[in-house]
């Protein structure tokens, strides 16, 4: 089976590494093919090291990787014109090389993908992941019933009328769209949860015995800016601080902390214990290793339904507990009953210092370590991963056929 992949996520990024390359390196083979459109920041050129790195990736699994460049400026026209050079190349590639699939990661790419469909007629596998439009209005980059909202509400609707099998990232995102967008699915269309998966054998916590090891209470890495709750995490960084002058936090992220640090200083929490840098992708593990827990609080919204964060696997394939805000049905479930993290009860300085005693009680489990790891391998592994994906390309050309 021909199968071409548009991912809006460059392969050069650790996003684009863990979840696309990753996927790909370990699926190409003798039964499946793919040829790789994806969408690179010019400040990952191919004279830079991650660059040439990745393109070795690529050639030793047997993956046909086409890079366009990425535009930023204006927004909405360089998203157009993304798009456009997307659809050329696509059209091209679908006709010389006879693909049965084309696979989109997210709205962008599966609108390049939905034209496909309609000007060549090969499959479309709608990997929509998570709300897209709504994330937008949630993080504050749109206007929600404004005229971008609305027209992109309406390619929504669209890619989901035109594709013959979808992917998400939750239960609760599934049965939002069978609830509140069944009339745009095609009868016989498949809805597939495949959660956010993790490399066990990368993230493995037994390569990373070092002096560092527990120096962090909390790592936080992601980003800063629009889903995520920078003034709670301040909050939450405090109670933390105030439960232990011995304690230190570190940040992992590409964000600029001017947001974060001023939250902080209100709070005259201490900054000289929180020590905040980035990290490869390829470092991530030994970064992680160096904490107790994982933290991420999202923004309560709709689009968070349809969210499942990388680092909840990296951090539970790690052997490290998570503390998240409550109201994500299936990340609460999973950390619930598997006991492998705290959920805030209520975002106030309260809820959060209860949080931190009720962590300090489980990381005194001896069990702990192993019972994250073991979450993480059963739930949230690659290898599972890309099982379910080889399942959902069969059916996908099985229906269509």
């Amino acid at each position: 089976m021909n199968i071409l992949y548009i991912s809006y996520d460059g392969i050069t990024e650790p996003l684009g590494q863990s979840q696309v390359l990753n996927y790909l390196e370990r699926l190409s083979g003798a039964e499946l093919k793919f040829f790789l459109i994806s969408y690179e920041k010019p400040s990952t050129g191919d004279d830079t090291e991650v660059y040439r790195e990745v393109k070795n990736r690529t050639e030793k699994s047997g993956i046909n990787w086409f890079p366009l460049q990425y535009r930023k400026k204006p927004p909405v026209v360089s998203s157009m014109l993304d798009i456009l050079s997307g659809y050329r190349l696509g059209r091209k590639l679908v006709k010389q090389e006879r693909i049965d699939v084309v696979h989109a990661r997210s709205y962008v790419a599966g609108l390049t993908a939905a034209f496909l469909k309609k000007t060549t007629g090969a499959a479309f596998l709608f990997d929509m992941r998570a709300l897209y439009i709504d994330q937008r209005v949630d993080g504050g980059l749109w206007k929600e019933k404004g005229s971008v909202f609305r027209v992109g509400k309406a390619a929504e609707r669209w890619m989901l009328r035109l594709s013959d099998g979808i992917v998400v990232l939750t239960d609760g995102m599934k049965k939002y769209l069978l609830e509140n967008m069944r009339e745009n699915i095609k009868e016989g269309v498949s809805i597939y949860v495949i959660p956010t998966c993790v490399d066990t054998d990368v993230f493995d916590p037994s390569k990373f015995r070092d002096n560092d090891a527990g120096k962090y209470t909390i790592v936080y890495s992601g980003s800063l800016v629009n889903w995520y709750e920078v003034p709670l995490m301040a909050v939450f960084f405090k109670a933390v601080l105030d439960s232990d002058p011995d304690k230190r936090i570190l940040v992992l992220t590409r964000s600029e902390p001017e947001e974060l640090l001023a939250n902080c200083q209100k709070l005259d929490v201490d900054t000289d214990r929180i020590d905040i840098t980035s990290s490869l992708y390829s470092k991530m593990p030994q970064k992680l290793s160096t904490g107790s827990a994982g933290f991420m609080i999202l923004k309560d919204c709709l689009s968070r339904l349809g969210v499942y964060s990388t680092k909840t696997a990296e951090f539970l394939s790690m052997g490290k507990p998570i503390v998240i805000n409550g109201g994500h049905k299936d990340k609460d479930r999973l950390l619930k009953t598997t006991r492998t993290g705290i959920i805030i009860d209520k975002m106030n300085y309260d809820g959060c210092r209860r949080a931190v005693e009720d962590l300090d009680r489980l990381l005194q489990d001896a069990e702990l370590a192993a019972r994250c790891r073991k979450t993480a391998v059963e739930h949230l592994s690659l290898v599972k991963g890309v099982a379910s994906y080889k399942n959902v390309y069969k059916e996908v050309e099985t229906r269509y056929r």
